[in-house]
This record gives structure tokens, C-alpha cells and sequence, in this order.
């Protein structure tokens, strides 16, 4: 470990039933952490058409079942369990994920592995990797949030792929505790690092200019980075696995 970065202090702004492990690991390698969340997953009403995606997927009548992020995975398992599906993939559907994260909690939640984890955890790896397959004339469920980018779809279609969506949830913001992080920034200063997962969460905090200003920024994948740099931040780490040993593994690295 270098020490330069385990004398920072991790802000991590993840919703925190998602962030035990990670502070877990944090604290493991040596790492001061606060856990701060800044968003907030919400499940959407569902509707006739959720429930018409979700019975073509329980018979099977779906090439590829395709997510974009671990939250995806929970709320497709919470929408199957109140429309009173079982909480299975059907063999012969098969699955693509974004990245090993969402990899790890599809196969903890639904106990078999994804037939597709690309090598570039984006969307635009994930959709050049199904190219590749061909996805011609074959039915596609993609699972995403109600802010999720359109990147993946688009291009499946343009590919010849029949595509569905299925939005189940949204991300909002969440009131954080304000004081509790200018306290922090005010002992801790440029040693504070704020380790965002989503432009959604790094837009809640940046709101509040003064509390990032002095800080550093850390981020997943190179989406939360651009948004970052839009906002005329400097990325501190950008960490492009985004399980949680890869994003410990970046901080050290930095």
C-alpha cells in the first residue's frame, strides 16, 4: 500500500446497504472511511408492460436479458417476487452484464454465472461484445434505471436486435449530512477523498462547490469522469473495475 493514499480519508457517497463491503475492505487495507450517502435507489410502480417483459422472461421467450448495473439485478429479483414469478432465469436466456460487479451480485442473487462480462465495463464494451455475437433478429430485454443512458439500446438496434426496456428503478437524491463533511473538509482538507459511483451522486454534492473545492475525487468508470470534468473537476482516481476489490485497488494505486 502507498501510504500518501492511506492517509486520505474516503468519503463514500454509495447508498450504504450497498457499501458495507466496500467499507469493509477499506478499513481492512488501512483506510480511514465515512460512509455518506448522497442518492438513493427507488424502485418504480410497475405496470402491464413490466408485467408482459417479466412473463415473456419467465417462459423464456428471450435471447439476451441484459444489465447495465447491480441495481438492475435487485429490482428485476423484487418485480419477479411481487408478480409472484420465481425468481429464476430460465435456461436458455442468456445474460449480459456490465461489469464484474454486477457479474458478482447476479450470480449471489440468482445462483449461476452471466454468459457475457465484457472487458471494457461500459456500455460501450458491453454493446461491441454482443456485436460481436450477433445480435440479428434476436429479442432483447435491457434492464436500467429511469436515468440510465441509451447508448446500449441504441446500438443493439441498430444491430438488428428487437429491443425491450425494462426500467424498474430510478436514482433521486437524499438529503446528506452537510455539516458532518464541511467538519471533515475543515480538519482533513486536501486529504479528503470523495469516491462517487454515478454523475447522479457527484451532482448532489457538487451542488455544495465549497465542500469539493478543497477535496479530491475519486470515480467509477469513465462516465462519472467526464461528468466530473464538465463540472471543471480534477479526477483524483479513476477506477475502471468496479467491484470493490478494484476500486480499493485504485486508491492504493494512485
Amino acid at each position: 500500500m502507498y501510504t500518501k493514499v492511506a492517509d486520505y480519508t474516503v468519503v463514500v457517497t454509495r447508498p450504504e446497504e450497498q457499501s458495507r463491503d466496500l467499507l469493509a475492505l477499506l478499513k481492512a487495507r488501512g483506510f480511514d472511511t465515512v460512509a455518506c450517502p448522497t442518492v438513493k435507489v427507488e424502485g418504480l410502480n410497475l405496470t402491464p408492460a413490466h408485467e408482459g417483459l417479466l412473463e415473456a422472461l419467465q417462459q423464456g421467450r428471450v435471447d439476451w436479458l441484459v444489465f447495465s448495473s447491480a441495481n438492475g439485478v435487485r429490482e428485476l429479483l423484487e418485480a419477479q417476487k411481487k408478480f409472484g414469478h420465481k425468481p429464476e432465469i430460465k435456461v436458455g436466456v442468456q445474460v449480459a452484464v456490465q461489469g464484474r460487479a454486477t457479474a458478482a451480485v447476479f450470480e449471489k442473487l440468482y445462483g449461476r454465472a452471466p454468459e457475457l462480462v465484457p472487458q471494457r465495463q461500459v456500455s460501450e464494451g458491453l454493446l461491441e461484445e454482443l456485436l460481436q455475437r450477433g445480435v440479428n433478429g434476436r429479442r432483447i430485454v435491457a434492464v436500467k434505471g429511469a436515468d440510465g443512458r441509451s447508448v446500449l439500446s441504441d446500438g443493439l438496434k441498430s444491430g438488428g436486435a428487437e429491443v425491450e426496456e425494462l426500467i424498474l428503478y430510478r436514482t433521486v437524491p437524499v438529503q446528506f449530512e452537510l455539516k458532518k463533511l464541511e467538519d471533515l473538509i475543515s480538519k482533513r482538507g486536501s486529504k479528503t477523498v470523495f469516491l462517487f459511483f454515478s454523475p447522479s451522486a457527484l451532482k448532489s454534492v457538487a451542488a455544495y462547490n465549497h465542500l469539493l473545492e478543497r477535496a479530491k475525487i475519486a470515480v467509477i468508470g469513465p462516465v462519472t469522469a467526464s461528468a466530473a470534468r464538465e463540472l471543471g473537476y480534477e479526477v483524483f482516481v479513476e477506477a475502471q473495475d468496479q467491484s470493490d476489490q478494484g476500486i480499493v485497488a485504485a486508491l492504493e494505486n494512485a
